[in-house]
């Protein structure tokens, strides 16, 4: 970073002219992906060169530096948590590189849409912008993505896998992953990598409920990060990291490397995602019998998320709300039960199948449990014959296991 500031300071003393600031732009998008990298993705440092890069871009008065500089201010906003003010943006981006019909552009700003609709849980309208991205990937000019530094032929498939996975796409989400980790490895893009280990290793395998797997690609994350100092995806690796042990019946060290996990996002800005995090450790409070910490922060998690519009959650805040609240002495069923449905009608709203099912799963038992078999069966059956594939996954397999016990 010293050496960027001491160019920038040269490149001050030029005489204000379109190349001086072309160079600058060039300077400024260089000092944002190392901050990134260094500080974090949403880090006050970052903010800094991005908003210069937007002023440069302007007065240039080239759409093309503009498209880049806006898409770089886009993911800051969706690394800031502020995911509908991102995704405005983001579009607005689509539009301008549509008009450049510049197909390398287009991809690069496409992504970031991809990104940001994902996050604010419009699934169908991510799933087309990563479509539009993945089939223009081989025009790319440049390999590493100037908003991220994260090497695009990692970063796409990952989101795809995020994606995919949501949409209930199980086979095909676990495939685009195995890629993201492939590239980034043959690759030996350090800072790529351990983003995969972490997101499409870890993050994944924390939505599939896959124990041991989460394990061992936070385990690996970890290292790698801490090894280099990539701070954003040591936070998020001692998270899931935690989770696992949890998972694993080490409650109270998994809940102390969750904290820790969550602070280390908190001290980067307000990270995508971090309130799903809360709402996870949550969960295992109120299993610890701490329901009466639990229950304010999900009703905090969910207030946030309404007002961000970072809605790719909501459905499944809901059902931990509705989980935690039957673990209340007393359980508040009535409360809970409204807590399942809503969060059913959201992943509907979404078409986020693996909510859904994750729902209707929670629902189906609260039904079960207060002598109304016949809904619970009839509920659960339609969302579980939906499915085709994954069903070796926990989620599917709870299905399946109380499907049989409700007599299908």
């Amino acid at each position: 970073m010293s050496l960027i500031e001491t160019v920038l300071n040269l490149v001050d003393k030029l005489p204000e002219t379109t190349e001086r600031s072309r160079a600058e732009l060039a300077l400024c998008t260089i000092e944002s992906t190392v901050a990134a990298v260094l500080h974090g993705h949403s880090s006050s440092q970052r903010e800094r060169a991005i908003r210069r890069m937007c002023e440069l871009a302007e007065s240039i008065g080239e759409d093309s530096r503009l498209v880049r500089a806006l898409s770089s201010l886009s993911i800051l906003h969706h690394t800031r948590g502020e995911s509908a003010q991102g995704l405005e943006l983001a579009r607005r981006c689509v539009a301008m590189a549509s008009a450049v019909q510049d197909s390398c552009l287009l991809a690069e700003v496409s992504n970031v849409a991809g990104i940001l609709a994902y996050q604010c849980g419009n699934l169908r309208e991510a799933a087309l912008h990563f479509e539009g991205a993945l089939r223009d990937l081989p025009k790319m000019s440049r390999a590493v993505s100037p908003q991220t530094g994260i090497l695009y032929g990692s970063m796409i498939p990952c989101q795809v896998a995020l994606n995919l996975q949501l949409l209930g796409r199980v086979s095909e989400a676990a495939q685009a992953a195995e890629e993201s980790l492939r590239y980034a490895r043959r690759a030996g893009h350090l800072y790529s990598l351990a983003y995969a280990l972490v997101t499409a290793g870890g993050f994944l395998a924390l939505e599939r409920r896959q124990t041991d797997l989460a394990r061992a690609y936070s385990e690996q994350g970890i290292v790698l990060s801490e090894e280099h100092g990539y701070a954003e995806w040591l936070s998020w690796g001692r998270f899931i990291y935690g989770w696992a042990l949890a998972e694993l019946g080490r409650t109270t060290e998994g809940l102390t490397e969750m904290e820790a996990g969550i602070a280390g996002t908190e001290r980067l800005g307000g990270v995508p995602g971090l309130q799903w995090l809360k709402a996870i450790r949550a969960e295992y409070l109120a299993r610890n019998g701490r329901w009466a910490e639990a229950l304010p922060l999900l009703t905090r998690s969910l207030a946030h998320i309404k007002g961000s519009g970072e809605r790719v959650y909501h459905a499944e805040i809901l059902r931990l709300k509705g989980e935690v609240l039957l673990m209340c002495d007393p359980p508040a069923i009535s409360e809970a039960e409204k807590s399942f449905r809503e969060a059913i009608e959201v992943a509907c709203t979404q078409e986020g199948k693996w909510w859904e099912l994750r729902a209707m799963v929670s629902l189906a038992r609260l039904l079960r449990d207060t002598n109304r078999p016949d809904e619970a069966r009839t509920m659960l059956s339609e969302i579980y014959n939906w499915f085709t594939e994954g069903f070796d996954l926990p989620d599917l397999k709870d299905a399946k296991s109380l499907l049989d016990e409700l007599g299908c």
